[in-house]
């Protein structure tokens, strides 16, 4: 038996190595909510694609497809290190345009998630955007901008330096702390004080530092 952990949503999409090598990939979907699982392996390697790009890989079209769900497809194959050959085909994706991403996505989420400034010429309607979100995240805007805070909340949280859940709350624009618990729970199953102690001896660590700053263009 492996050991348990819990996976936060963070509205990323992850290319996983599979115990065979690299022949064949786990492509996770986006997570509306955190999963417990059972980790088989002592390591696994894996690339984590930012939220809004669709790795049109397999037939892939649409994450909304892919939400809460997960596919295996042809990997890139070959010899090596795994963690190498994933990133010298990730490289290659997209070289190849096979990670594509959306201007229209890109620009709400540089300005909801980074509060960075943009210089949008065009307005998205409520449905077409909720099209695209769908599309390119898997997700709803709303849901999209829910997760990743939970998920920045929880990297916060697993730093371990005691950060009071007021001052987390305050931090990452929570009403009050009574909010931030009520959200965090919907979403990661447990409250946040639960969270910090069940992740206190856990040797995982769920990598979502490249949620602190926007996507870079390949």
């Amino acid at each position: 038996m492996g050991e348990r952990v819990r996976i936060v949503p963070d509205a990323c999409v992850d290319l996983i190595a599979l115990d065979t090598g690299v022949d064949a990939v786990l492509l996770n979907g986006p997570m509306p909510v955190a999963e417990v699982v059972e980790l088989s392996a002592s390591c696994i390697h894996g690339v984590r694609l930012m939220p809004g790009t669709l790795p049109r890989l397999a037939g892939v079209t649409s994450l909304a497809a892919l939400r809460g769900a997960e596919r295996v497809i042809p990997g890139p194959g070959g010899r090596g290190p795994v963690q190498e050959q994933l990133l010298g085909w990730v490289k290659s994706l997209l070289v190849q345009g096979a990670l594509e991403r959306n201007p229209d996505v890109d620009e709400v989420l540089a300005r909801q998630l980074w509060g960075a400034a943009t210089t949008a010429t065009r307005r998205i309607g409520p449905r077409q955007m909720q099209r695209l979100f769908a599309t390119y995240v898997g997700l709803s805007p709303q849901e999209t901008f829910g997760v990743v805070r939970q998920s920045l909340v929880a990297r916060a949280l697993q730093a371990g330096d005691g950060t009071a859940l007021a001052v987390l709350a305050a931090d990452y624009g929570y009403t009050d702390q009574a909010h931030l618990t009520r959200m965090f729970r919907r979403l990661a199953g447990i409250p946040p004080a639960a969270y910090r102690t069940e992740i206190a001896d856990d040797v995982f660590v769920q990598d979502s530092g490249g949620l602190s700053s926007p996507p870079l263009s390949p």
